[in-house]
């Protein structure tokens, strides 16, 4: 039978194990984020700031071209993702502490 080849202790191992490491890492990268949003946040006001006294000047052509080259490349699937995706188990575990970390951070 199928229900017999499959290991529920490794499949409960994987999850709770991916689970407990994704909810570590989600509270860690909320608070990660909400402090690079604060140090990206005065850094913004303080370029502006700088380049509406004249000592800052910002090529814009430049800025939108590369952000324009950044955005082409984004529809590509990197190969950690498809090396994420077959290990789901542990990565449904992971994504769903992740969620529960980054929700409580």
């Amino acid at each position: 039978m199928i229900v017999e080849a499959i290991d529920f202790g490794g499949l409960g191992l994987g999850f709770g194990s991916g689970g407990l490491i994704g909810a570590v890492v989600g509270f860690a990268v909320k608070k990660v984020a909400s402090v690079l949003a604060i140090v990206l946040g005065v850094q913004l006001a303080a370029l502006k700031f700088l380049e509406t006294r004249g000592i800052l000047h910002v090529d814009r052509e430049a800025l939108s071209a590369q952000l324009a080259a950044i955005g082409a490349n984004a529809g590509e699937a990197p190969s950690w993702l498809l090396t994420a995706l077959s290990t789901l188990s542990l990565g449904t575990g992971f994504v769903a502490g992740f969620l529960l970390g980054f929700r409580r951070g």
